[in-house]
């Protein structure tokens, strides 16, 4: 393209569409040289302005009973997910959470799932905390995990503030497994600023994940 453009015969239309090629074949590029720097980490993810961003994202490097995280006032719905093991003498535990470290009896959660071919439904009003889904205890096989993804919508709202969790775990017991979803209500009108996890009984083991993400 650049030797047709030296030509002296070269029509007005058609040099008009090799600049325009060569403009849309420069714009690639620093859209892919930009990519490069932020896969090497030369741009730092607060300076990019996405939809979304991470909040708190940790492969736990030691066994660790509670996780308290702040929200920044900016994020509009949270995506939390997480997979891992819990100390306890147990097959399963529970992930529970609770907002802005209010423990007063403000969650109601409902949920069902299966175990092995058996439907269950279970329902909690007035709790102390709501769920996010199960990791297994240590008395399940080594290397088993439970896992769970869990949705917060309109954590800023002036209404009460709802989770929608999914979670599964190989065992429930020595020999079966289980899966479930839910959604939990926290009676409180204030704006999410943190969230606190901890397990039903005991810590959680290193090498388990927690990831919370937020979406503006």
């Amino acid at each position: 393209m650049i030797r047709e453009m030296r030509d002296p015969t070269l029509s007005k239309d058609r040099e008009e569409e090799i600049v325009r090629m060569l403009d849309e074949i420069g714009a690639r590029e620093e859209k892919y040289k930009a990519w490069l720097r932020i896969k090497d980490g030369k741009i730092p993810m607060p300076a990019m302005d996405l939809p979304f961003f991470p909040i708190y994202n940790e492969i736990l490097a030691v066994n660790t009973p509670t996780i308290t995280v702040p929200i920044p006032s900016d994020a509009r719905h949270l995506f939390c997910i997480g997979s891992g093991r819990c100390t306890g003498a147990t097959y399963l535990e529970v992930l529970r959470g609770r907002f802005n470290g209010d423990s007063g009896n403000n969650y109601d959660i409902q949920y069902a799932g299966g175990i092995n071919t058996t439907n269950f439904a279970l329902q909690s009003k007035a709790g102390s905390f709501f769920s996010f889904g199960n990791f297994t205890g240590a008395s399940a096989t080594s290397g088993a995990i439970g896992t769970f993804f869990s949705f917060l919508p309109h954590i800023q709202s002036n209404n009460w503030k709802s989770i929608v969790f999914l979670g599964g775990n190989p065992f429930y017991d020595a020999t079966q497994m289980i899966g479930a979803l839910g959604v939990a209500f926290y009676r409180n009108t204030s704006p999410i600023s943190s969230i606190t996890i901890y397990p039903e009984t005991s810590t959680m083991q290193a090498d388990s994940v927690i990831s919370i993400l937020g979406l503006k």
